[in-house]
């Protein structure tokens, strides 16, 4: 299997993991598995126009994702830009507990709601559709 497909491999095992996510109410789950869906989808979006992709930062992988889209002005980039900066800013708050100002801390499951996690989840698949069809 070529870098491009083992990566759209991830991107649709992440997707179904996010739609039963939902269906069992583990949103936070959820919005992290949209995440990773997002992020193997801009692996296999370099990968078909040969862009080296990093290993290891997420932040550096999201930015080249977004720069390598600009760059082929596509109809899809602002979309990807977009959730790159909203994805970016909700990974590790579905992972890890986060201090709250009340000096109490805030559970992964409470930083994001249900219907937050579907929208997100929504707009996820919906660019990957879009840009599945570019590839």
């Amino acid at each position: 299997m070529d870098l491009k497909s083992s990566y759209l491999v991830i991107v649709d095992r992440s997707i179904k993991g996010a739609d039963s996510d939902i269906q069992s109410s583990l949103h936070e789950h959820a919005a992290f598995h949209a995440y990773h869906a997002f992020e193997s989808l801009g692996g296999a979006f370099c990968a078909s126009v040969n862009a080296s992709y990093p290993r290891g930062s997420h932040k550096k992988k999201l930015n080249k994702f977004v720069k390598e889209a600009r760059r082929y002005r596509n109809s899809f980039h602002y979309e990807i830009a977009r959730l790159a900066i909203i994805l970016a800013s909700t990974r590790n708050e579905t992972l890890y507990p986060r201090e709250s100002l009340s000096q109490s801390y805030i559970s992964p499951r409470d930083s994001i709601d249900i219907i937050s996690a579907a929208r997100l989840v929504k707009s996820v698949k919906g660019v990957c559709n879009r840009v599945q069809r570019f590839l």
